[in-house]
């Protein structure tokens, strides 16, 4: 187990290198006026962060009418930023799909896989 100063202390030397600057999206629900819901993204924040494409291999799937590649995004947040299964986020004019977000106790940073919706 990593003490609370030594782990703190390397979070904000990790912390440094984020250059970017993403939007989280909130999914939301709101009703329409035929009685359905209509689903937006809403900002929950920008937030500092770094992010690259993930060495995962692409995927591709088919998107009607025609097959879509997906590839992953790995995003390294601070462990104080809540990101949600149903986000998207918006970096760089881009947007992408959160796929998982999980935290432990003792990492470094919040890992974000997403996919890039295009």
């Amino acid at each position: 187990m990593i003490p609370a100063a030594e782990l703190s202390a390397l979070r904000t030397v990790i912390e440094r290198s984020y250059v970017s600057d993403v939007t989280i999206l909130r999914r939301t629900e709101t009703r329409d006026a035929q009685g359905g819901t209509r689903v937006t993204f809403v900002s929950a924040g920008t937030y500092k962060c770094i992010y690259a494409k993930s060495p995962i291999r692409p995927q591709e799937r088919e998107e009607t009418p025609f097959v879509q590649g997906r590839s992953a995004w790995t995003f390294l947040f601070k462990t104080s930023v809540v990101v949600l299964p149903t986000d998207r986020l918006l970096a760089d004019g881009r947007t992408f799909e959160v796929v998982d977000g999980s935290i432990g106790s003792e990492d470094l940073g919040r890992r974000v896989i997403a996919s890039e919706i295009v």
